[in-house]
């Protein structure tokens, strides 16, 4: 039985940073694959990017063009590697990576344009689904692993910060004590 991840509309009632947070996990369980092909510190730099806007105090003081570089990074090294690296696998595993950042990239703005926060809080949780739908590219065994892991983040986050019906930037997530 498929382990139930929280659509976009439920991760809607997470904190923003809770939002991130999840989607950084998971792109990070996510990266074993891309590492194979994009040089580690690249991924590495790209995580880390995305995980600094759930663990910093001060989101809004984040630039969200060093996020999207750090993911540009890895597309591009993916994209230029010889042929026989890459697969349509490897290729959906990478893409959760960009979608991570673009998560972290909605949340710098939700806490950076209070009047538009909404529609950058719906955004974060759009592509925070689309980073998860990433986990169909794993083997079936490796899958129901990370759908599992993936929902006890969830739950996790829940739990430690609470559902909000209002747009909350939230504070710095610390639940997790090792990605």
């Amino acid at each position: 039985m498929k382990t139930a991840l929280p659509t976009s509309k439920y991760l809607e009632k997470l904190s923003v940073r809770a939002i991130v947070a999840y989607a950084a996990r998971t792109a990070r369980r996510l990266s074993s694959e891309v590492r194979r092909v994009v040089p580690d510190d690249l991924v590495e730099g790209a995580l880390r990017q995305v995980e600094s806007v759930s663990t910093s105090s001060f989101i809004s003081e984040i630039d969200t063009a060093s996020i999207i570089s750090a993911a540009d990074n890895v597309a591009g090294s993916y994209s230029s590697a010889p042929a026989s690296m890459r697969s349509a696998k490897k290729g959906n595993l990478m893409w959760s990576l960009v979608q991570a950042a673009m998560v972290a990239m909605y949340a710098v703005l939700a806490a950076k344009e209070s009047s538009n926060a909404r529609d950058h809080r719906k955004k974060a949780a759009q592509a925070a689904e689309r980073v998860v739908h990433r986990i169909e590219a794993l083997s079936t065994k490796a899958a129901v692993a990370a759908r599992q892991a993936a929902r006890q983040d969830y739950d996790t986050l829940l739990r430690e910060y609470g559902e909000h019906d209002d747009v909350v930037i939230g504070e710095p997530i610390r639940c997790f004590s090792k990605n």
